[in-house]
């Protein structure tokens, strides 16, 4: 196909029609020169005569020009010639007949333009058509949909968006841009976040100001790119989540209320077991023992029912640079006197001298772990390795100990509430409530970060918490 396109390429200006069309002036200009030096030579010419074929002499350099106008113009109907090539290569086999049986180069030209044109109508209305069906898709979802360019202008929105948003007005005003309809400045930050290269983006209830009030959205941001795989523009989903929320919040205020309810009759009845102790004999000791064993138990899992209940009411939390040292020297001495029947040895390899974070909440997941890894250890003496250390994103802190380790099928689970490993390994008595590690998730989650876990059997446990440097 190469070798066809370069002779192709070589003869593409019709000289075959060229010469069909001027032949006979060759042939005439020709006999006209040679008759007119025949008798301008000769001496019995009339002078008239003479006059008369030394203007048709003077044709001679006019033709010659019009041959130069058609050499120089030649390259641009070559250019035309190799475009309707192009073209014929790419028509239907049934339709390139037609090109094949054409007289010469210009008829082949006609035949493909009136094909180009037939073909563009053709694309153009399939292009109407599923432009059409686009916009009968995003008009039938029932979340909001916008779209917006490289330039913060609206490119479209669907009627759900523009109900909520009061946006059938501004659609009358053309590079309607997106900061003119959100006050929110989160909204707009995401927006230029996807237009600069980052993946999809989301927020989660996230309130917003709608012509029907007060409502809580999960946010998609997605970036659109063209075939060059650049980014034009970003396009969002608003999903409404407000009944959803609704019933979380009623199902956390239930949950803070029972703990505070239940809490208090907890605590008379660990009081009363306590004062009874004292005037009963040895033989029965255990029974009260037992019964406030499982209060504080109880008491236990309702604190952390109440704390997890608090901690998900919160919809903003504060963060400051909390000193890592200093933190954790402090958590791992008020463990060990705890603990005071083990011995505890920590080693400290510090980086990051500081993480952003809500300063109680970054105590509380700390001493949640550590206090895991002494509780549940198989020995009384306890290894313990925290470190820290920056990347680019966050700063990002491990804790580790030389414990029993789980099975590789606890991991995926161990966050969950509730759940707990039932090992008649560990020497421990105390049963836990299944809500701290619970707790350690979402206070992750509300910092914008995340905490994973690795562990084997009998090589220990190490948990890796990711702190964002930025506020979020």
């Amino acid at each position: 196909m190469a070798i066809a396109s370069k002779n192709h390429n070589n003869t593409l200006f019709p000289w075959r029609y060229y010469f069909k069309t001027t032949r006979l002036h060759l042939l005439f200009l020709t006999a006209a020169i040679s008759v007119t030096f025949y008798l301008f030579s000769s001496e019995k010419t009339d002078e008239s005569y003479k006059y008369l074929f030394l203007l048709l002499a003077s044709l001679l350099p006019a033709y010659a020009i019009f041959i130069w106008f058609i050499l120089k113009y030649s390259q641009s109907l070559n250019v035309i010639l190799s475009k309707a090539i192009q073209l014929e290569t790419l028509l239907p086999i049934e339709q390139k007949f037609k090109t094949i049986y054409a007289k010469d180069e210009w008829a082949k030209i006609e035949v493909l333009m009136n094909n180009a044109e037939i073909e563009l109508k053709r694309k153009v209305e399939h292009i109407r058509d599923e432009h059409e069906k686009t916009k009968i898709l995003l008009e039938s979802i029932l979340d909001g949909i916008i779209a917006i360019d490289f330039f913060d202008n609206v490119l479209f929105s669907n009627k759900t968006f523009d109900t909520l948003f009061n946006l059938q007005q501004a659609k009358l005003f053309d590079n309607f841009k997106i900061w003119k309809l959100f006050e929110d400045k989160t909204i707009v930050e995401s927006f230029h976040k996807c237009l600069k290269g980052t993946d999809a983006l989301e927020l989660k209830a996230h309130k917003l100001k709608t012509i029907r009030g007060e409502l809580y959205f999960d946010i998609y941001f997605t970036p659109i790119s063209n075939n060059h795989n650049e980014i034009i523009g970003v396009m969002s989903i608003f999903h409404d989540v407000t009944e959803l929320k609704k019933i979380d919040q009623m199902r956390v205020d239930f949950v803070a209320n029972v703990s505070h309810e239940i809490r208090t009759p907890l605590t008379a009845i660990r009081g009363f077991a306590q004062m009874l102790g004292q005037k009963i004999n040895q033989n029965e000791a255990h029974f009260l023992n037992r019964i406030i064993e499982n209060s504080d138990h109880m008491l236990a899992l309702f604190n952390d029912l109440l704390q997890l209940s608090v901690l998900e009411s919160k919809e903003r939390i504060e963060k400051e640079m909390v000193d890592l040292p200093s933190t954790f020297h402090y958590l791992c001495d008020s463990l060990s006197h705890k603990y005071q029947n083990k011995k505890i040895y920590s080693h400290y390899q510090i980086e990051a001298d500081t993480v952003l974070a809500d300063p109680h909440l970054f105590e509380q997941v700390i001493t949640n772990l550590i206090d895991n890894a002494i509780k549940y250890h198989p020995k009384d003496i306890i290894e313990l390795y925290l470190s820290s250390q920056n990347e680019t994103a966050a700063t990002i802190i491990r804790i580790k100990d030389n414990g029993l380790g789980m099975e590789e099928k606890h991991l995926s689970r161990i966050f969950e509430r509730f759940y707990r490993i039932d090992d008649a390994r560990t020497k421990s008595n105390t049963a836990g409530s299944g809500i701290g590690l619970s707790l350690v998730k979402h206070i992750m989650q509300k910092h914008g970060g995340k905490v994973e876990v690795q562990s084997q059997m009998g090589m220990g446990t190490e948990f890796t918490l990711y702190f964002p440097h930025q506020h979020q």
